[in-house]
């Protein structure tokens, strides 16, 4: 009986090893999907997270306010680097302002990213604005 518990010990000790291993190796891809890049619009610098892609197209980007605020935008693209959809999400911090918002929005809209035959038909990311 003591022979069948250690046993059962060591199968569960290594179970919880390699399970706690794949958490680890899942962990440490989030961190390297969310890798920050920036690109320059107008007079703004643009931070930008999207997993192995580059811009190879920045948008012309031109605020006629004064107003300040930051704009958090996701977006989606297809394998050939076009945005395909882009919306404004509320996170700490982020402005109100409409007018901005929407210029941010029509920015990554008219963003183009590095086509990849491997990627996914649809891959998601996220690009901060700073007005």
């Amino acid at each position: 009986m003591k022979k069948h518990l250690k046993l059962v010990l060591i199968l569960l000790a290594i179970f919880l090893f390699s399970l706690d291993s794949n958490l680890i190796a899942q962990e440490n891809s989030a961190k390297k999907s969310e890798i920050e890049q920036s690109f320059t619009a107008g007079k703004y610098t643009v931070k930008y997270f999207l997993e192995g892609r580059k811009v190879t197209k920045t948008p012309k980007l031109d605020i006629l306010t004064a107003d300040k605020g930051l704009v958090v935008i996701e977006f989606q693209i297809d394998k050939y680097g076009n945005v395909t959809s882009a919306t404004a999400i509320k996170e700490t911090g982020c402005t109100d302002n409409a007018y901005l918002t929407t210029k941010a929005k029509q920015a990554a809209e008219t963003t183009h990213f590095d086509s990849s035959p491997t990627a996914p038909l649809k891959q998601k990311g996220k690009m901060i604005f700073e007005f």
